[in-house]
């Protein structure tokens, strides 16, 4: 058996076994300070590259911030809004390009609202009973920028209305986010076609869907499932062979963050056809305290990935690199 492929039906304890035997794991490279005036940047939650520039998305607020390479960091350049006729969060979750255009996505969820110690007891009780509908995060826009970072175009669908009509994910429609509803956390986009991770819901043997559907087309899309331990995608990007999965808690809990490679097929097993394949590349380096969020691809080659990465709660960025298996 290849000690570095997992395929379903797998335990955490052989995937983690396969990680460890490997003798490599990933690790930061460099931390890098991204500078200047940002939109939330203590709350980013995707990163990717367009063209020659970064984009940094936090998931509060209605912008995102732009930058250009400067030295040893990244300078912001400009902040794109996209509803400046909201006061209301977009909620952006993720960002990915394919070079032609920017995606960025909303979670799509419901809010629950959070406890305050400053409270009396009853309204805390009462606040736990408020959830609402999050529509300003019902969004998926594909966009372009000038050279100065400014918005040049600007398109938006919804999934909203597929998330609640097919038949595995209309039950967490109604289930507000972190607490396993819907929460879409993960974009990427590879030969044309646009994936978008799920953070929730986690499904029992932890399943964690993935929607596969060309921007133009979204009606026609394709439902796939990736086991990851009981975490849910926190982001994911795509590489030459498959895609690469930062992966973490659903919720507020504080199981490990990991990465996982994945070739992109649906990881239901069945006796008439061939499965997908998920391997276990190791844990998120220097994660204790802090929430990854987000990551793009710098360069792959041979050996390893090499990814920048936000977290939640730091205004900088860090290289990771990520060794291959040696086979998958």
């Amino acid at each position: 058996m290849n000690p570095y492929l997992v395929k379903v039906p797998a335990t955490a304890m052989l995937m983690l076994a396969a990680a460890i035997a490997s003798g490599e794991q990933p690790s930061t490279l460099t931390r890098l300070k991204l500078s200047g005036d940002l939109a939330y940047g203590e709350e980013l939650s995707g990163v990717a590259f367009w063209q020659k520039l970064l984009v940094a998305c936090p998931d509060e607020g209605t912008e995102f911030n732009v930058l250009q390479r400067i030295g040893d960091g990244y300078e912001l350049l400009s902040k794109v809004d996209l509803l400046s006729d909201s006061n209301d969060e977009i909620d952006m979750e993720g960002v990915a390009s394919d070079g032609q255009y920017l995606y960025i996505v909303g979670s799509h969820s419901l809010r629950r609202k959070k406890v305050d110690d400053e409270k009396a007891y009853e309204k805390n009780r009462k606040r736990l009973t408020n959830v609402a509908p999050h529509e300003e995060s019902y969004g998926l826009f594909r966009i372009t920028l000038n050279s100065d970072g400014s918005l040049k175009t600007k398109d938006a669908i919804s999934l909203q209305d597929i998330l609640a009509a097919d038949e595995v994910l209309q039950p967490y429609v109604s289930i507000p986010s972190k607490e396993n509803g819907i929460d879409a956390e993960g974009i990427a986009v590879k030969s044309g076609r646009l994936f978008v991770g799920f953070r929730g819901p986690v499904l029992r043997e932890n399943f964690v869907p993935v929607l596969s559907f060309e921007f133009e087309n979204v009606n026609h899309y394709q439902l796939k499932f990736v086991p990851l331990d009981g975490r849910g995608i926190r982001d994911l990007v795509a590489v030459d062979d498959g895609f690469l999965i930062l992966a973490g808690p659903v919720g507020d809990g504080d199981a490990s963050c990991r990465f996982y490679w994945w070739n992109g097929g649906d990881c239901i097993p069945g006796k008439d056809r061939s499965e997908g394949q998920v391997t276990l590349l190791g844990a998120v380096p220097d994660a204790a305290g802090v929430k990854p969020e987000g990551m793009c691809l710098i360069s792959e080659d041979r050996d390893a990935w090499r990814l920048l990465m936000v977290c939640d709660g730091e205004s900088s960025a860090k290289e990771v690199s990520v060794p291959k298996p040696q086979s998958r």
